[in-house]
Parts: C-alpha cells; structure tokens; sequence
C-alpha cells in the first residue's frame, strides 16, 4: 500500500485528469451520475477522474486515493474527496450502469 505520496513523484497523475477534461469524460460521467433533485457537494465527474488518477499512480484502496487527492499541489482546493464519498460516487455509477446497462 502506497503511504508517502510526494508531489513531484506523482507529478505526472494530473495528465490523466487534464486528459479526462480535455475529451469531455469529466462532463460525461458528471451527467451520467447525475440525480434528479440532488446536487452533491463533490462535483462527481471531477471526483470520478480524481480516483482513476489515483488509481494510475499506485492507488489500491479507497484512502490511498482519499490521500493522493488530498495533494493542492497537484489536484486543486477543489480535489481531496473522503473516501466514503468516493465509495458513494462509485456506487452511484454502479447503480446507473445496472439500471440502464453499459453505453453502447
């Protein structure tokens, strides 16, 4: 498990997320875990590319990636969601692709 997250170690992590951001996954995930009538205090596409930039640099748990976002070098004020709301965004996302299946 990955435990001493050193920002010019992990520097090349946001290219992911620029990525994400660049080609609109950010917007799209965003409006797929969107719920009708419920705002989260955690924009969910931002979080979503967050966690899979964690998970590119060595993350294996839940709060390796609570950690690593936690970084305002790397990832903004606006990064550092806990681990129990990546857990929710992620069952969100789950809960939408059984509902209505995988995009084609």
């Amino acid at each position: 498990m990955l435990r001493v997250w050193g920002v010019v170690a992990h520097a090349g992590v946001v290219l992911p997320r620029l990525l994400a951001d660049r080609i609109g996954l950010t917007v799209g995930l965003r409006a797929v875990v969107a719920r009708r009538d419920f705002t989260p205090r955690r924009d969910r596409g931002r979080l979503l590319t967050d966690a899979v930039a964690a998970l590119t640099a060595g993350a294996s748990y839940l709060l390796d990636v609570e950690a690593l976002t936690r970084q305002e070098a790397l990832f903004g004020s606006g990064g550092a969601a806990s681990d129990t709301t990546v857990l929710r965004a992620l069952d969100e996302l789950a809960c939408r692709i059984v509902a209505h299946g995988l995009p084609d």
